[in-house]
């Protein structure tokens, strides 16, 4: 089953007898398949021995965890093209839920469930396309964090011996290929080059202009981002020709026809990352405004105590920070390390508490307020 947003934040604001958080990409759908039940099998062992150091008797972690070790023994398959599975489990319940984004791999014990493996499932997805043009063709693919699928450009050349010049060498304007046509043994323009400079030059412009045609002829548009994979000169012909904002300003090197897609995809995403990002600026003057009106919380405990109370409007996040610890019932943090008896990242709670409330999330360098090393400020609704 799929919880909803509500069902999750009922889960998030239990806290007390030991949680157990169970998260796993699957690489099947169905559970039972082998690897799945090794890694499964895998977290179940990792989630009983933080239950020992948590001071739980063994008697009581077998009861426990007797539903994750029963999910082993059904023939239990997600709902269609599910991803991941996560499964929540403290005395008195135990909920599985399927999604379908790739969850990290995670067994985490403390007083509350760990939220911080499903940001994944919860932020959203950043997407962008990526061109790939070799002289031996053409590929677009739009490409997630977690995907990659080809985009169909039945208008495209096959490949740049469909577009040649005209053998007349005063001639330069060129012309489209016959059939069957085309240039043995000539060197790969995108490696070595070929022939006169200004041959190569306009081969590869009329080339490049015809994949533009044939991109806005079957999509209506250049997808936006648009990450060229081509060499350094393509790349610098395809911005003279259609300007600055029609790719992104980087580019993916190499031969894109041998590169493994997920590659193309990291290298693509990296560069655009950035660029996707919403723009704090305008979101950081109000936070000051709402810190005069006393409607902001500068401090992690604060942040978190405002999260469960679902009163965040806006979120500010450190980049690549995390700070990991126990709220503890009264509302205080008690810092912890990392594989410390029921520590979680706190920072990654507030994120996915404010997510699950419709709060927006911006991930900063530098906080609007870096007061007493907080690695959150947020814009409270009231």
């Amino acid at each position: 089953m799929q919880l909803s947003r509500e069902r999750w934040l009922e889960l998030a604001a239990d806290h007390g007898t030991p949680h157990v958080t169970l998260t796993m990409a699957l690489e099947h759908e169905a559970i039972t398949d082998e690897k799945n039940r090794l890694q499964w099998k895998n977290l179940i062992a990792e989630a009983e021995r933080q239950l020992e150091r948590f001071g739980m008797l063994e008697e009581a972690r077998k009861r426990l965890l007797a539903p994750a070790r029963g999910l082993l023994d059904r023939q239990v398959v997600g709902s269609s093209g599910a991803r991941g599975v996560a499964m929540l489990l403290a005395r008195d319940e135990h909920v599985v839920h399927w999604c379908d984004h790739p969850l990290r791999n995670a067994a985490r014990v403390s007083d509350r469930y760990d939220l911080s493996p499903l940001l994944d499932h919860l932020l959203p997805e950043l997407t962008c396309h990526v061109l790939a043009l070799s002289d031996r063709g053409v590929k677009l693919l739009r490409c997630t964090e977690h995907e990659v699928d080809e985009v169909p450009l039945p208008s495209a050349p096959p490949s740049l011996d469909a577009v040649t010049l005209l053998e007349d060498p005063d001639q330069k304007r060129p012309r489209q290929a016959h059939k069957g046509s085309g240039r043995g043994g000539r060197e790969d323009l995108f490696t070595q080059g070929f022939g006169e400079e200004d041959r190569r030059h306009d081969q590869l412009e009329t080339w490049l202009r015809a994949v533009h045609e044939a991109i806005r002829q079957d999509l209506g548009a250049l997808p936006v981002p648009l990450v060229l994979a081509c060499t350094e000169r393509a790349h610098g012909i395809w911005r003279g020709l259609f300007g600055t904002s029609s790719c992104a300003e980087g580019h993916v090197p190499g031969n894109p026809m041998i590169l493994p897609e997920d590659e193309l995809r990291d290298a693509a995403l990296a560069l655009v990352r950035d660029t996707l990002k919403p723009d704090a600026a305008p979101w950081i003057d109000r936070y000051f405004a709402a810190r005069r009106a006393g409607k902001a919380a500068v401090a992690l405990e604060d942040v978190l105590r405002a999260a469960t109370d679902q009163r965040i409007d806006t979120l500010f996040v450190r980049s690549s920070t995390g700070k990991f610890g126990r709220l503890l019932d009264d509302g205080r943090i008690l810092p912890q390390s990392e594989d410390e008896p029921g520590a979680i990242d706190l920072s990654a709670q507030a994120v996915a508490l404010a997510l699950l409330n419709g709060g927006r999330v911006l991930e900063v360098d530098e906080l609007p307020d870096p007061e007493d090393g907080s690695t959150c400020n947020a814009i409270l609704r009231w």
